[in-house]
Order: C-alpha cells, then structure tokens, then sequence
C-alpha cells in the first residue's frame, strides 16, 4: 500500500517506520476464544538486536535511554530492523523516509485483551 501511495504524482507521501530498543514487544494473539474481540495482545519476546540493524545503528549514534528520528536520505548501513517479534531485512533508505525508534514497546494498561 504504502509503494504505491509513495508512487502518486503529487509526492507527498512519507513513509515512517517505527521500532523499539527494548526485549519485549506487544503481540496479537489469534485466535483467542476468551476474548470478545477474538484476539489477546500478549506480551512477547522480541528479536534480538543484530549488528546489521537499524536499531544497533541507533544504538551507537544515540544510546538506549533516548528516542530517536532517523532520515534515511543517504543510503543506510542497516540491512534489517525488526517488526513486532521479528526482524525483516530490506533497504531502509529505499523502504522509508524515517524511521523513529524508542528505548521500548508495551502495552497500555488500559488493554484489557
């Protein structure tokens, strides 16, 4: 979806990636039969950092106590950045405009699923 907004003649899409420093990461759980909605966020371990990875790259420029934006005008050392409990490789600088990430994910405690 995102390719082909980005292809529109009015350039004025951006696409904006989002990741996440810390060791767990909220997942949908489906099929969850207890729940009214049919699915539970549970919270699951996320995929370890990788040397190659956008999120050691913000590591390295910024530390894990702080969020960060990164611009992906100039072409990216990263091969990889993880989404939800996974990671996938792609060309980032390609793939997005941005890419924010931030020391960790969770879930809001006003999730009750």
């Amino acid at each position: 979806m995102g390719q082909h907004l980005a292809e529109r003649e009015e350039g004025d899409y951006r696409a904006i990636a989002f990741t996440h420093l810390g060791l767990t990461v909220p997942e949908m759980h489906f099929p969850s039969p207890d729940s009214p909605l049919g699915f539970s966020v549970v919270t699951t371990p996320a995929d370890a950092i990788r040397e190659d990875s956008v999120e050691q790259y913000v590591i390295d420029a910024c530390g894990k106590e702080d969020s960060c934006l990164t611009l992906t005008d100039d072409p990216m050392e990263a091969k990889r950045m993880r989404s939800q409990s996974a990671s996938v490789e792609t060309n980032l600088s390609e793939a997005f405009d941005a890419i924010v990430c931030v020391p960790s994910a969770g879930k809001d405690s006003l999730v009750a699923l």
